[in-house]
């Protein structure tokens, strides 16, 4: 039995900035890449399916294959930004864009990273 009452999940969240990335990415996935094997559909995004089914997919990450050859695995701890961690990898703080491209499907925006993440960190 859930602990949450249904009256706080419905009737779910009536525009696009109130459903997180992660639904997001998973209501662009496609089923066979889900574990369950069926389409992230649930009721409670019904309101907002149109606008679910015209974002742009690869934005989010979704379909992307991560990058051929890794460079490693960066573990993100306080004070990191991704400036800085292309600052160690690469000496160019430049190559931050390359770093968020490779984690497209873990990041939502390059200032959003999060102590203890782990980030892939492309050969260039």
């Amino acid at each position: 039995m859930s602990w949450m009452p249904k009256i706080d999940r419905l009737p779910g969240p009536s525009q696009l900035h109130e459903v997180g990335i992660s639904a997001r990415r998973r209501w662009l996935e496609k089923a066979e890449n889900l574990n369950d094997k069926v389409a992230y559909r649930p009721k409670t995004l019904a309101t907002v399916s149109t606008v679910l089914n015209s974002l742009d997919a690869g934005a989010l990450g979704v379909g992307i294959a991560p990058p051929a050859v890794i460079l490693a695995i960066h573990r993100v701890v306080p004070g990191d930004g991704l400036n800085a961690i292309a600052m160690r990898y690469y000496n160019d703080h430049t190559k931050a864009d390359a770093v968020f491209k490779a984690n497209l499907d873990k990041l939502e925006h390059p200032d959003r990273i999060y102590v203890g993440q782990s980030l892939r960190i492309p050969r260039l």
